[in-house]
């Protein structure tokens, strides 16, 4: 099983600390970080990662132009099916490949995930699972527009079609997205709708997967048990911390007490990445 996120150096420490913790629940994983910089780290003072990659040896075409058409945070968008090609090219021995936002934490190992990826090209998660407990369908409408799959999260599988799979994600990627008014940060999640109709692709209908501030709505029974973090009878599974000083604590202030067990999480990660940024 392959690994791998983007980051720039700002989501440095985050993308570190997403490394660690995947090497904890999957020790023989190998994990590739993506740099959407310039220059490459000291790959020996992090050895949980395997390997390091700049997002210019990827082999996109007219690099710096196509990238040009992209703006903050959606560099992931533009980068994530070049990278998914470049490590289905290089690292032939794999056949199973995640990519996880680098604001992502691993609590526990990907069990589903791996066994959906054994039967299927593609597996994608949905924003969220359950309506939200609101009169009006404001918030769905938006989740229409941006992308019904959320994009911090998706496997891969070699099978036969995984190729054209591919060649299709970066086309409609490079043609529309640069154009496209909808999409926000991540403007390839609208074109995952397509997938489950164009290819072999399963949904991942676990709550103790990416959750973030998009579906906390659904977790009001998120507890810490013995040092196993649960939502409701299912094990958490890994959390995206994407916005955590914005969307994600207002959520959290809305729907939990300040004791709840997400806080504990929350803390966890924290003090983790401080000390990796001070160190």
């Amino acid at each position: 099983m392959l690994v791998t996120t983007i980051a720039t150096w700002n989501e440095f420490a985050e993308a570190l600390l997403l490394a660690k913790s995947v090497k904890e629940h999957h020790p023989d994983a190998s994990v590739i970080v993506c740099l959407a910089e310039n220059s490459l780290p000291e790959s020996a003072r992090y050895p949980w990662i395997h390997h390091f990659v700049l997002a210019r040896d990827l082999g996109i075409p007219d690099f710096d132009a196509y990238m040009s058409q992209f703006q903050g945070f959606q560099h992931v968008s533009a980068l994530k099916g070049y990278l998914f090609r470049f490590l289905a090219d290089v690292y032939s021995e794999e056949n199973e490949f995640i990519y996880l936002d680098a604001r992502m934490l691993v609590v526990s190992p990907l069990l589903e995930l791996r066994s959906m990826l054994s039967s299927s090209t593609i597996v994608l998660t949905p924003h969220f699972l359950a309506p939200f407990p609101r009169t009006n369908c404001s918030r769905e409408v938006q989740v229409l527009e941006e992308g019904t799959f959320h994009a911090g999260m998706i496997g891969i599988t070699r099978t036969q079609e995984l190729g054209r799979l591919l060649n299709w994600w970066i086309r409609v990627i490079r043609e529309f997205s640069g154009q496209d008014d909808y999409g926000g940060n991540q403007p390839d999640q609208k074109y995952l709708n397509l997938i489950p109709s164009l290819f072999q692709a399963a949904i991942l209908r676990h709550p103790g997967y990416n959750v973030g501030f998009w579906n906390i709505h659904e977790q009001e029974r998120f507890i810490l048990n013995r040092w196993r973090y649960t939502v409701g009878s299912e094990s958490l599974r890994c959390f995206n911390f994407n916005n955590y000083y914005s969307s994600l604590t207002n959520a959290m202030e809305a729907l939990f007490s300040h004791n709840a067990s997400i806080y504990q999480l929350w803390a966890q990660y924290s003090n983790a990445l401080q000390q990796l940024k001070s160190g």
